[in-house]
């Protein structure tokens, strides 16, 4: 000690202004080193737990590689076990009533008024042409024309006690006609194009697909103008009668469309 002061006095330092620091400050400096590396592993365990845990939570939401976690699967509405096999290997419930319309030569399928198939009246609640409180699905035929066709099967899901609007919750809708001109496919196409063009019409044929449905050769049409939207008609001719056949709706249940998906994929035709 004595070595360090005659030290600090040959470099111009007083001895008598030298004051050394107390033993108890070197004490504290020593304990907070000893503090903050004891630290170390605590917070090399809590980082570790962090990671962990934002890890798990990030493989539940996408899924793991290489197993079906990331395949979604699709809503399928409640079927009873017995089920009713039509020709072509698709199925309804066996509740569900089939409807004939000899006019159309069609059938046509529809659920029962009951849950899963109905959204309960909420009787705190005046019925309304928008809501879906109270629908069910309906099956109705009467006469309409649109183009060459004179009549108008359809599944409807609606509350009849409702005011009309403009507003469709879902729908399938079979316009139809008899095949007295012995129309194929292909010429009815171009009939309803022929038609189009020399009435000068607002509506035009926007686009055109070749497809299989029910086991028959369809032309999907999509249209433009007037009323018409974005939605997919199949159009095709049978022996006997020419179709115009749509589904369509503005509901997002998917309850609702999936039931209507149902019905329009087991149409049956003479």
């Amino acid at each position: 000690m004595s070595d360090h002061i005659d030290h600090l006095h040959h470099h111009g330092v007083d001895k008598e202004s030298f004051t050394p620091l107390p033993k108890h400050v070197h004490n504290i400096k020593k304990w907070k080193r000893y503090f903050f590396f004891s630290l170390l592993p605590l917070l090399v365990v809590l980082i570790s737990a962090v990671g962990y845990l934002q890890y798990r939570e990030l493989s539940k939401e996408k899924g793991s590689i290489g197993t079906t976690s990331d395949v979604i699967q699709p809503t399928q509405t409640p079927v009873p076990s017995s089920v009713y096999q039509p020709e072509n290997n698709t199925s309804v419930p066996i509740d569900w009533e089939l409807n004939k319309s000899q006019t159309c030569g069609i059938s046509v399928f529809t659920p029962p008024a009951e849950e899963p198939y109905i959204i309960p009246r909420d009787p705190n609640t005046l019925p309304s042409a928008r809501d879906e409180e109270g629908n069910y699905w309906i099956y109705e035929e009467f006469d309409a024309e649109l183009f060459m066709f004179r009549h108008l099967v359809r599944a409807i899901f609606k509350n009849p006690e409702a005011l009309g609007s403009g507003y469709v919750s879902s729908a399938v809708e079979i316009f139809c006609a008899n095949n007295e001109s012995g129309y194929t496919t292909d010429s009815l196409m171009k009939k309803l194009e022929t038609d189009l063009d020399d009435n000068f019409s607002i509506v035009q044929i926007k686009e055109t697909i070749d497809d299989t449905r029910w086991e028959l050769p369809v032309k999907i049409v999509r249209f433009q103008g007037g009323m018409f939207g974005n939605e997919q008609y199949y159009l095709f001719a049978t022996q006997t009668h020419i179709y115009l056949i749509r589904a369509y709706g503005m509901s997002s249940n998917i309850d609702v469309t999936s039931v209507r998906d149902q019905i329009f994929f087991n149409l049956g035709f003479e």
